[in-house]
């Protein structure tokens, strides 16, 4: 889970910071300057190196340099990278390939690194701001902002004002009380040092402790909807907040007479003690697992009742994972390895990507990846027929075709039975699931007059007017997302229901040519409660708000105001309206698993 650094512990770390005076001679060039604390707290650690104790301090950093800085600071894995500028032979190759694949830097479009050109203020602290993402920092409570920050790049702009708000990056003191940045002055080594030494005091401070486990619970629902139901307290009653299907393992917490409080994704909650199958597991974290596999993030699910393993692709590969090695995630994007270890977060980009996003592909790409890759035993399989109506739904009710495909093969797929689908698909012409309780899913679900008509209610009924609604109270997020946020949170029983489709999504890219993946910039809210206005101030009229920590939406730009504040022009969940505004300092750019297909 994410911790919340508060304002009063980030100025501890600054003010409080340790000090490092020795006997070293005054004129070492670093006794008496400012930031001698920060330079010698990186010498410390073998991050800031020099040559016979000269750390040309007021050098320029290079890109190169400040890469290199960043891996040694973080002790990031090696990384791959083929930049012509950044040969293998050279010394900054390994940090800025670590880097690299980490995500935390890129090159250019002339496909090189440039690594000996100099680094701004204003790159430096885009970099420092992935850094923090890397390493599962939550956005600072306190605001910050800059008399000059409209001199930024407004793609950098949010990341200034975050990690200034966490106190690594300062400015001067103008004569009125405010501060400048100088977001396009090229950084000393010396300020590079400060930036890097305040950021591992931060990321040190609220470092991820080692996942365990108590045991493993596994859901064995009794009650006459075959579900079990997941309640914020030990009363077992009221809202409950979400709800598991049979057999899903669970991560077993503590236990009461009648309860046991359990894990499943990131939420946390109460179910009966009367309704799992609890298994003593401490030399283990759990049974299923992920594991990277050709490039491939490959997902391997436990059943109990059957002692058997299934499999699922959820998307690209995190570099940082290697091939054949279990990994475990309590959430889909915080990797552990077998002992526990946090390995990083690695978000996975169709899984957060909000429906209100449109494919790239046509109606006919998308019926020939469902005709290859899913042939019917007889016949033509019937989703690789519907990419029509796909199309027509996302132009008419603003809900990607994409998903609405990958929906269909998540829910229906059945290549036993003729056309390829599902009975419930054939006969009810039902291709989502619809109604199709556990209890009784084939004589509950709904029926449609033609699939045409179950595109269509389901975009516009089920989706624009209950799960994408922000005004509807099974809204979490427009994405397929798991049981702490999206769809999957009401809509599904199955915990891994958004996972899978994404995993479809993500097949259906890599066939057909990635041209979705990456395409558009998400964000993330930092706090529950988060406003969306309709202009970028707060005088402008409320739209709706994001209601818990970690929801997905889709950033179309920056727009910096007078005030200092920075605000984000972002696609609309309120279908009213195609864009809105929310502040800058209440979300984070996602960082995503690159694509590398």
């Amino acid at each position: 889970m994410k911790k919340l650094v508060s304002s009063l512990l980030i100025g501890a770390i600054l003010v409080g910071g340790t000090p490092l005076m020795t006997a070293q001679a005054a004129d070492d060039g670093i006794t008496g300057i400012a930031l001698e604390n920060e330079v010698r707290d990186l010498i410390a650690r073998g991050i800031l190196q020099g040559t016979n104790g000269d750390y040309k301090l007021n050098a320029i950093v290079t890109r190169g340099e400040f890469a290199a800085f960043i891996s040694r600071a973080l002790k990031l894995p090696d990384g791959t990278g083929n930049f012509t500028d950044v040969p293998a032979s050279v010394a900054l190759a390994k940090g800025i390939y670590s880097a690299y694949s980490a995500g935390l830097v890129s090159g250019y479009k002339d496909g090189l690194f440039h690594p000996s050109e100099p680094i701004t203020r204003e790159q430096a602290a885009a970099i420092i701001k992935k850094a923090l993402d890397y390493k599962q920092v939550m956005a600072p409570s306190t605001p910050a902002s800059f008399s000059d920050l409209t001199t930024a790049s407004p793609s950098f702009q949010a990341s200034i004002l975050q990690v200034a708000g966490y106190g690594i990056i300062k400015g001067n003191a103008n004569p009125d009380g405010t501060y400048a940045f100088s977001p396009t002055k090229q950084a000393t080594r010396a300020e590079a040092a400060a930036f890097i030494s305040r950021m591992l005091k931060l990321v040190e401070a609220q470092e991820v402790p080692k996942l365990s486990s108590l045991g493993l619970a596994y859901a064995k629902p009794t009650t006459a909807d075959h579900v079990l139901k997941i309640y914020p307290t030990s009363v077992l009653s009221g809202d409950y907040i979400t709800y598991v299907s049979a057999d899903t393992e669970m991560r077993y917490l503590s236990s009461g007479a009648d309860y046991v409080q359990v894990a499943i994704n990131d939420v946390v909650g109460y179910v009966s003690a009367t309704q799992v199958q609890l298994i003593d597991q401490k030399d283990a974290i759990a049974k299923s697992y992920y594991q990277a596999s050709g490039g491939k993030l490959v997902h391997r699910l436990y059943n109990v009742t059957s002692d058997t393993y299934v499999g699922y692709e959820y998307g690209p590969a995190p570099a940082q994972l290697e091939s054949g090695k279990k990994y475990y995630s309590p959430n889909g994007y915080s990797f552990y390895d077998e002992a526990g270890t946090f390995i990083g977060n690695f978000y996975q980009y169709f899984n957060y990507l909000p429906i209100r996003s449109k494919t790239n592909y046509t109606a006919e790409e998308l019926n020939n990846y469902v005709q290859k890759n899913f042939p019917a035993k007889s016949g033509v399989n019937t989703i690789g027929t519907l990419g029509e109506y796909f199309k027509k739904a996302e132009a008419a009710y603003n809900v990607n075709a994409l998903y609405l495909m990958a929906h269909a093969l998540t829910e229906s797929t059945n290549l036993t039975r003729p056309n390829g689908v599902s009975q419930i698909a054939d006969e009810k012409k039902n291709i989502y699931g619809i109604n199709a309780t556990d209890r009784d899913p084939s004589g509950d679900a709904k029926v449609f007059k033609s699939y045409e008509d179950c595109i269509n209610t389901y975009a516009r009924e089920y989706m624009n007017n209950r799960y994408a609604d922000p005004a509807n109270k099974y809204f979490n997020g427009s994405v397929s997302g798991n049981k702490s946020v999206g769809f999957n949170v009401m809509y599904a029983s199955d915990p891994f229901w958004g996972q899978k489709v994404s995993g479809h999504m993500y097949r259906a890219d890599r066939f057909l040519g990635g041209k979705d993946y990456g395409v558009y910039n998400i964000g993330l809210t930092v706090k529950s409660g988060v406003y969306v206005r309709e202009g970028a101030t707060v005088d402008s009229n409320f739209l709706y708000k994001y209601p818990d920590l970690g929801t997905p939406f889709i950033i179309l730009g920056n727009s910096p105001q007078p005030d200092g504040y920075s605000w984000y022009n972002i696609v609309s969940d309120d279908i009213r309206y195609s864009s809105a505004y929310t502040r800058a300092d209440n979300i984070q750019q996602m960082t995503y698993v690159p694509k590398n297909y």
